[in-house]
C-alpha cells in the first residue's frame, strides 16, 4: 500500500452509521442532508470525485457539480472497484508507481 494510502476496515460496508461517511439510509430523487459527502486530499480545484456512504449503497458525484447524476453502488460493487484501483488496473498511464500524476 502506498505511503499516503489509507486502508479503511472492511466494517464500513456492514455498520449500519458509520462515523466517517455519516447516516442517511434511503435515498430517493434528492440526496439527504444527513449525508455527508467527503474527496480525496489529493483533489485540487474542485476538479473531483465526491463519495458518501449511506449504510445501504455508496454514492459518488463530481464535486464540480453537486447537483448532477449521482452514481449509485453496493457496497460489493464498490470493494470490488476499490480493489481494481489499489491494484492499477484503472491507471490508464495517467499514475506512476508512487501514485503521483505521471504527466
Amino acid at each position: 500500500m502506498a505511503k499516503d494510502a489509507v486502508a479503511y476496515p472492511a466494517s464500513i460496508f456492514t455498520d449500519p452509521a458509520p462515523r466517517r461517511f455519516g447516516a442517511g439510509s434511503t435515498f430517493g430523487g434528492s440526496v439527504q442532508a444527513s449525508i455527508t459527502w467527503i474527496k480525496s486530499r489529493r483533489c485540487e480545484a474542485n476538479a473531483c470525485v465526491e463519495v458518501a456512504y449511506t449504510g445501504d449503497e455508496v454514492l459518488v458525484r463530481s464535486s464540480a457539480n453537486e447537483a448532477g447524476p449521482i452514481l449509485r453502488f453496493t457496497p460489493a460493487e464498490w470493494v470490488a472497484f476499490i480493489g481494481g484501483v489499489r491494484d492499477g488496473d484503472f491507471d490508464f498511464g495517467l499514475v506512476d508507481e508512487r501514485g503521483t500524476s505521471a504527466n
